[in-house]
């Protein structure tokens, strides 16, 4: 079986993660919150997840992948 790597997205305040958290579309793309600015993401969801902060004016970045 083959593993797909997973993303660390990190935002620069946890304001920003708490947003995301509670956001319906995008709520389910995050695996665990890994602190109060780092969340670990599903697979194939980082570019959704990236488009949907920035729209909102947030400045997100993704480690990994």
């Amino acid at each position: 079986m083959a593993h797909r790597p997973l993303s660390v997205l990190e935002v620069q305040d946890s304001a920003d993660l708490d947003a995301l958290m509670l956001d319906a579309r995008l709520a389910g793309q995050v695996i665990s919150r890994l602190g109060p600015t780092f969340a670990l993401l599903t697979p194939g969801s980082e570019k959704a997840v990236l488009e949907a902060l920035r729209k909102a004016g947030h400045l997100p970045r993704v480690v990994g992948r």
